[in-house]
């Protein structure tokens, strides 16, 4: 199945979106190299839980998908990131 591309309401310039993706990592007290490398690691953690939630509810098993998903609830309301998708 192909996926269709996803179009950005906002558009920004190259300067600017530096700018603003700056001023997040400093708000987290992280310089750049490290946020950028942070949001890395969220997107990584995300997608192999979909994998994983995906292969548990493809055998059927409802029971391991769904403690997958309150396993990841957990997890965002301890990282303060509940309800958001990097």
């Amino acid at each position: 199945m192909k996926q269709a591309k996803q179009q950005s309401l906002v558009r920004w310039d190259r300067k600017d979106k530096r700018e603003r993706i700056k001023e997040l990592a400093r708000l987290q007290g992280m310089n750049l190299n490290r946020f950028v490398n942070w949001l890395g690691d969220m997107a990584l953690a995300q997608h192999e839980a979909e994998a994983r939630f995906r292969a548990a509810s493809a055998r059927g098993s409802v029971k391991k998908a769904i403690h997958i998903l309150e396993s990841l609830d957990r997890a965002d309301k301890r990282a303060g990131i509940a309800g958001t998708k990097p």
